[in-house]
């Protein structure tokens, strides 16, 4: 056994990576993983990312938003009240306390009609490296956001800079236009019973 495969065998996962990978970059470089079971090309090519030392950025959900008061309460924040551009799906800033306000209304205006308190919006925040080119992050995250929901979800983007590392506020509304509901533990939707 080579000292690549010992070393392999030594740390390998416990899980499988999935890979997104970004449709416009050659060679595809991939945008974020999610879970499974490990084996094959698929972790080596991890592996010798990780021995080069490339950067990967790190995806956290960072909350769950229930009704117009919160989720604009976050795109509030997301926004910086007004000095960071919040990006829509179709490539529209929203400037104004009336446009953050009316997308918040948008999104939680289905969920009325329900007896107890839905979630209206998921957040999540990719984050890069310190030294990372922030328009870089940012078409990355629009790029997979592109791919993953376009279809079904109505979603906004944030870029933050003012911390070392450039990350990307990214907030979907829950409900999708065929009534299935965002699930960031699987990257998929699932219908309501």
């Amino acid at each position: 056994m080579g000292l690549e495969s010992a070393l392999w065998e030594a740390t390998r996962p416990a899980f499988r990576v999935r890979y997104i990978h970004d449709p416009t970059s050659t060679p595809r470089v991939p945008l974020y993983a999610s879970y499974g079971f490990a084996t094959g090309p698929t972790a080596r090519a991890k592996l010798a990312r990780i021995v080069r030392k490339a950067p990967e950025v790190v995806v956290k959900v960072t909350g769950r938003q229930r009704g117009g008061v919160h989720v604009k309460a976050h795109l509030e924040y997301i926004g910086r009240k007004g000095e960071v551009d919040i990006e829509t799906r179709d490539g529209e800033i929203l400037t104004t306390k009336e446009d953050v306000a009316d997308r918040a209304a948008e999104w939680s205006d289905t969920l009325q009609w329900r007896s107890r308190p839905t979630v209206s919006s998921v957040s999540l925040i990719f984050s890069m490296p310190e030294g990372t080119d922030p328009d870089k992050v940012l078409g990355a995250v629009r790029a997979l956001a592109h791919a993953e929901l376009s279809d079904n979800h109505d979603y906004v983007l944030a870029l933050h800079t003012d911390t070392p590392r450039p990350h990307v506020h990214l907030t979907v509304q829950a409900e999708g236009l065929d009534r299935t509901r965002f699930n960031p533990a699987t990257g998929s939707t699932q219908s309501l019973p």
